[in-house]
């Protein structure tokens, strides 16, 4: 048995959790005001890309790879005490338009649900 558990971000929480990492993690940010977010998907991989214009309207464009994105939005989650168990196999989706983080794991079945999730959620994602 599989357990399956999605968090989907709204662009603007997905833009802070990247922008949160970057500065956090002393890497360049372009300069400007985020205009635009879409994901392009290709082979089961999420790529995100920002749009910013500056102040004379010049746009430019970031592009993120899923790993990257992957790692700002659950230390996203984790600044916020949402929590993400270790155990969890992790990706990217986009679902309805907006990035979603789809987990799963495999329940073993020989053993209660209510000690699966107790086991689960005593091991945080650090």
């Amino acid at each position: 048995m599989r357990e399956l558990r999605c968090i989907i971000f709204s662009n603007q929480e997905l833009i802070s959790a990247i922008i949160d990492f970057k500065r956090k993690n002393r890497m360049t940010l372009p300069i400007g005001t985020v205009s635009g977010c879409e994901f392009i998907a290709q082979d089961e991989v999420v790529i995100t890309k920002i749009t910013l214009t500056d102040d004379y309207n010049a746009t430019s464009e970031m592009l993120i790879d899923a790993t990257e994105v992957a790692a700002a939005v659950v230390n996203y989650c984790l600044e916020r005490k949402v929590p993400i168990a270790r155990s969890y196999t992790k990706k990217l989706e986009v679902m309805d338009g907006q990035l979603t983080l789809v987990m799963t794991m495999t329940v073993d079945t020989g053993k209660s649900m209510k000690h699966q999730g107790a086991k689960a959620a005593a091991a945080p994602h650090r």
